[in-house]
């Protein structure tokens, strides 16, 4: 075996009871069951599976999910990666035979994901996630239909949900939040900020020392963009139905032709673009 092979094993971590796939050791969640309920006329089992893993410090984590809500936090008094799944699945059966694994790849990443029984997750059946770690070099985070949240990831962080609001608070490298549906929130973001839905409002907020630049889009909702003084480059910003309001900013710094359009220079710096198709911009910089 390739000594790069058994430092993964050795990473790994076995929740339950451990599969190997390859040279990778896979983790099955345990948990107790909760109590079945009726929703909206159809019958689902349910089921909270919690485990805490080895962390390996400034590694990246993935997870990726199907109908269920995506949450992943760092906090400095932890010490280990602590996962809480909460499945639905149709029958008691397939509940049993899901399984929710983590693994620890050769880069160091932490995938976690659900592996339907025979690969096939059906109608109202989804896992939602709840992460708490030390601490992330970088997240990348997917759900087919939920709300995405990502808290103190220390490097760049990608959201995306075809279905659900996305926030990322204090990332420490670029974010990246699309959806197709749901309003985009991203809080003290220290990079490049790229926030596109296609029906939500999108809110960013950048920590004091970032320079941008930033590309916001939504087709149905307000946008609103805060900075600091470090911020540098031309904004490009425009609406098709609503208008564009400007704070703190010099008035000689500002070209705006319309209400609903406006261009703001601001030293060199790359290009942001801030648009949206129906709804209100404000742009704001802050003197701190």
């Amino acid at each position: 075996m390739h000594a790069h092979s058994a430092r993964a094993l050795i990473a790994a971590a076995a929740l339950t009871r451990g599969t190997l796939f390859g040279v990778i050791l896979t983790a099955t969640l345990a948990g107790a069951a909760m109590s079945g309920g009726c929703v909206l006329n159809y019958s689902v089992e349910e089921e909270t599976r919690t485990s805490n893993i080895p962390h390996v410090a400034a590694s990246p984590i993935v997870v990726d999910t199907a109908n269920g809500a995506i949450t992943v936090t760092t906090s400095a008094d932890a010490k280990d990666v602590t996962i809480v799944a909460k499945l639905r699945a149709q029958t008691k059966e397939r509940l049993a035979a899901t399984k929710v694994l983590a693994e620890r790849k050769d880069d160091k990443t932490l995938s976690v994901y659900v592996k339907w029984p025979d690969d096939k997750r059906l109608s109202y059946e989804g896992c939602a996630f709840e992460i708490v770690l030390p601490d992330a070099a970088e997240a990348k985070l997917t759900s087919s239909n939920g709300a995405v949240t990502a808290k103190g990831i220390n490097g760049p962080v990608h959201a995306e949900s075809s279905n659900g609001a996305i926030t990322i608070e204090h990332a420490g490298g670029a974010a990246t939040a699309k959806t197709s549906n749901g309003a985009v929130t991203i809080n003290h973001a220290a990079g490049k900020v790229f926030a596109d839905s296609s029906n939500g409002a999108i809110k960013v907020s950048l920590a004091k020392d970032a320079k941008g630049p930033v590309k916001l889009d939504t087709s149905n909702g307000s946008i609103t963009l805060s900075f600091g003084p470090a911020f540098a480059g031309v904004i490009d910003a425009d609406t098709s139905n609503g208008r564009v309001t400007i704070n703190g900013i010099d008035a000689a710094n500002v070209k705006q032709p319309k209400k609903s359009e406006a261009t703001i220079t601001l030293g060199e710096g790359e290009k942001s673009i801030v648009d949206t198709s129906n709804g209100s911009i404000t742009i704001e910089r802050r003197a701190e």
